[in-house]
């Protein structure tokens, strides 16, 4: 339940596998059981007594005889009377009983704790308030430090500006990041990404330059299609200015992107222009 409830721990639950993660899964909840077994003891010791006897010099409308907070002792004659072999025992059972309830309460208090903790060092180092929302960002942008092309890809999608995405099979897109996974205990953010093309091309075969052939429709949010793609088919990322014609990389634009005029009527336009001259040609020949 820590694990899952600590966005601390949770969207760095997928650095780990096999062995290790069960070692990291085990640690977090010896540490939810060190504290709720400390919790426990301390308030048994405090508070689990028959007060009557214990404040004789009081008067006995402030502390009566029958006074009791002996939680354990009651318990522990609850159990005895549901299960006899365990009769002399029943205050023990009573303790560990309270300890696991506990156990499963603290990650509640604990992933609030850690998580005010990173909230007060956030706003410390930016000198200002942060929301819920801005803390979240940041704790799955810290968790994303050790995958360069995630990070990329997470910040881009933050800041809204446009991506180079270059496949393997040498495919290159250029666009907005839409949607990029949150991490849990069963995913991780390098999985599938969305991305919102504004250009597309390929990566030349002979000298690995970047052609861009293909414009797609003016960007729209709610209109646009979007294309959704796993990381791992990934070569490589590059975050790029909002100014898409100064990519700053080696790159070229075939004839097909450059104009927006179709071909056909580029075609009429020539032969219009060149018509008269071809017409003189052909009664010379004639001739």
């Amino acid at each position: 339940m820590l694990c899952n409830k600590n966005l601390l721990i949770r969207y760095r639950l997928p650095q780990y596998e096999g062995q290790l993660l069960y070692f990291c899964v085990a640690y977090f909840g010896i540490i939810c059981f060190s504290v709720a077994f400390i919790l426990v003891s301390v308030l048994s010791v405090a508070f689990s007594h028959q007060w009557g006897s214990l404040c004789p010099a009081v008067p006995l409308r402030w502390c009566p005889s029958w006074f009791s907070t002996d939680y354990l002792a009651f318990g522990g004659s609850l159990i005895e009377t549901a299960y006899t072999p365990w009769k002399g025992k029943g205050q023990f059972y009573a303790f560990f009983l309270m300890v696991g309830i506990v156990t499963m309460l603290m990650p509640y208090p604990l992933s609030w704790l850690a998580q005010r903790d990173y909230k007060k060092s956030k706003e410390k180092l930016v000198g200002g308030k942060l929301s819920d929302t801005e803390v979240e960002v940041s704790i799955l942008k810290d968790s994303l430090a050790h995958l360069p092309v995630a990070q990329v890809l997470f910040s881009s999608s933050a800041d809204y500006r446009p991506v180079m995405v270059i496949m393997e099979d040498r495919r290159v897109y250029v666009g907005l990041v839409s949607s990029i996974g949150t991490p849990s205990e069963a995913s991780s953010a390098e999985e599938d990404f969305g991305l919102w093309p504004l250009m597309g091309g390929y990566c030349d075969k002979d000298t690995l330059e970047i052609v861009l052939d293909s414009e797609y429709p003016e960007f729209n949010k709610d209109t646009s299609p979007q294309l959704f793609m796993r990381q791992k088919n990934v070569f490589s990322v590059a975050p790029l200015g909002m100014n898409l014609e100064d990519i700053p990389f080696p790159h070229r634009r075939s004839a097909k992107s450059m104009f927006s005029v179709p071909k056909t009527e580029l075609t009429f336009f020539a032969l219009g222009y060149f018509a008269p001259r071809l017409a003189r040609l052909a009664a010379k020949v004639l001739r």
